[in-house]
């Protein structure tokens, strides 16, 4: 490769890249997000995934990235923000901006105060600023000065091309320059161990400056702070959340992308564990929410914990998504689990209906996907007369329901085998009862594998039998697979609910209409896929985590205010969690 060639594909790198940290950080309900400095649009890019009805706009310097960013966001502007002549101005079309981001943008500034000034005049009232900026404290930069050296690099934070510098401190004054209430400082670190190694060597000069290791490592160990900024002052929420071990998938969508969605509000902190949660002490007015994901309570065990957590002001809220009667643990335990918490939020309507038996309080937050996968409507070509459909199955414990398609199944392979292929994950009995060669069996996976085998499949298989336990599943599978553009064939139980037949994908009441639907679709493929289509644009529409997180997050604060009442409403349905 070529110097000329090389230096592209490093320019590419650098501007075409998505800090998680701040993507993050972006609230997940912005109308309209500006990112100065937006390189090619990646974060853009990947936040329009999240939260596809928002518009994006970029300014960029340079040009390069600047018309890759054009093909990815709504609006962008090369220019120079600093220059004096052109005197930017938002357009009408834009009365505020909801969000301001500045990725590795404000050191490379001449006056990142006046900038920083003109723009939060854009900011609408509830607006934020999200900012990335390296620390000139890190040890790196105190090392290479004792050596008497200051790198000149192309990334990094001896970057050339930086005028400002900035520690924590100044970070600190110069939002507080322009009235913005800072509302997280979060510190990013690079070879954690190497700057405690350096803090040690310190360690004898720093006593005789009067500086502590622990304060001098705290100082420089940030390789870059990650700001949020408001104009007003935001009180803060916490929210813990106990989950289940991981398994298939139930915690990414239930707790962890459901609360990391919510998180991305100016002071909302979340923390989650599998393993234990410590009790926090804090001003009475600050709202404090913990959340249990499917916890079996019991009279034996569980009292004297509920009592901790309900002294300590916290809310407590029950996370379950199963039939209840399901479980003869919760059963012997008079449904503790749900009478024994200030609130229960469930996935479904049916299970709505049958927790209010046992507590009034609770919230439908239906199943969603965090962000929009990219369409992938290259995998519907048809390359060849031989090409097979790829058909998804991906369930636990559901022998009993697909038993009565699979002769049907069978049928249709021994005319048609060379139409389809099977990616099958978990089930291994239905996997060796397929009668054919083409399929792949992947074992019980972590999330990102299996959304990895369903996005390039094109059909998935949803047998649910007419049973009071899968009436109140959720359509979770349906959300998947239509999120991944891959086309479903399920049951009437839960799914009749949101297939359209023929429009977003087909329900079969018996595996004779599984059978036909699969050869149809094996001989005439786009008929699959505008199904795939159509269901990915009803995903879009109507459930992304986006969507809800405001509703989440305003039902905790209510439940906050009303702790006392709730309080009072638990210890009646539990007497013996009585804190006299």
């Amino acid at each position: 490769m070529n110097i000329a060639v090389l230096r592209m594909a490093v320019e590419k790198s650098y501007y075409d890249h998505a800090n998680p940290d701040l993507l993050s950080r972006i609230p997940t309900n912005s109308l309209t997000v500006l990112e100065v400095g937006c390189g090619g649009g990646a974060l853009g890019h990947a936040y329009k995934m999240i939260n596809p009805s928002a518009q994006y706009l970029g300014i960029e310097l340079m040009e390069t990235p600047a018309k890759l960013a054009k093909e990815r966001l709504d609006q962008v502007w090369c220019i120079d923000i600093e220059d004096m002549k052109i005197q930017f101005e938002l357009p009408e079309k834009y009365p505020s901006i909801d969000a301001l981001i500045y990725g590795d943008v404000l050191e490379r500034l001449k006056d990142p105060q006046k900038i920083l000034r003109e723009h939060v005049s854009w900011l609408s009232p509830d607006g934020v600023v999200v900012a990335s900026i390296p620390n000139v404290q890190h040890w790196s930069v105190i090392y290479n000065l004792i050596q008497g050296n200051w790198p000149q690099d192309d990334t990094g934070i001896f970057n050339k091309t930086h005028l400002r510098w900035f520690t924590r401190n100044s970070i600190v004054e110069l939002f507080a320059s322009l009235e913005l209430k800072i509302t997280s400082l979060q510190p990013r670190f690079l070879n954690l161990e190497q700057a405690k190694n350096f803090a040690k060597i310190l360690e004898p000069c720093l006593e005789k400056m009067g500086q502590t290791p622990q304060k001098f490592l705290e100082g420089s160990a940030p390789l870059q702070y990650i700001v949020t900024a408001t104009k007003k002052l935001i009180k803060p929420v916490y929210i813990s959340g106990l989950m289940l071990k991981p398994q298939a998938g139930m915690n990414e969508v239930r707790m962890i992308q459901p609360l990391k969605s919510v998180a991305s509000f100016p002071g909302v902190n979340i923390e989650l564990s599998s393993t234990g949660l410590q009790l926090r002490s804090l001003d009475p007015s600050v709202p404090k929410i913990m959340i249990w994901q499917r916890q079996t309570l019991t009279y034996e065990s569980s009292l004297t914990q509920l009592k901790k957590i309900i002294k300590a002001g916290y809310i407590l809220i029950s996370e379950f998504d199963d039939d209840p009667d399901h479980f003869q643990s919760i059963i012997d335990n008079k449904y503790l689990s749900f009478r024994a918490v200030h609130a229960v939020q469930v996935s479904t309507d049916s299970l709505s209906s049958s927790m209010k038996k046992y507590n009034p309080e609770v919230k439908i937050f239906k199943n969603c996907l965090d962000f929009l996968p990219a369409s992938k409507l290259d995998k519907w070509i048809v390359k060849s007369s031989n090409s097979r459909l790829r058909v998804f199955f991906g369930a636990l414990n559901r022998e009993a329901d697909w038993e009565a398609w699979l002769p049907c199944i069978n049928d249709l392979l021994l005319e048609h085998e060379d139409l389809f292929e099977f990616e099958v994950v978990h089930d291994k009995k239905f996997f060796h009862s397929l009668m054919t060669n083409n399929k792949r069996f992947t074992p019980i996976c972590d999330y990102a594998k299996y959304r990895q085998l369903l996005s390039d499949s094109h059909v998935a298989l949803m047998p649910l039998r007419d049973t009071k336990f899968n009436k109140m599943k959720s359509d979770l599978k349906f959300v998947e697979a239509s999120g991944y553009e891959v086309a479903s064939i399920a049951s009437p139980t839960v799914y009749a609910e949101v297939i359209e037949p023929g429009f977003n994908g087909e329900i079969a009441v018996d595996g004779k209409r599984v059978a036909e639907i699969l050869k149809l679709w094996g001989e005439c493929p786009d008929l699959a896929k505008a199904c795939a289509s159509n269901a990915r644009n009803w995903i879009r529409s109507n459930r992304l985590q986006s969507q809800q997180s405001v509703a989440r997050l305003d039902w905790y604060k209510d439940l906050y205010q009303r702790r006392d009442e709730l309080t009072k409403a638990l210890l009646q349905r539990v007497p013996e969690l009585s804190l006299e």
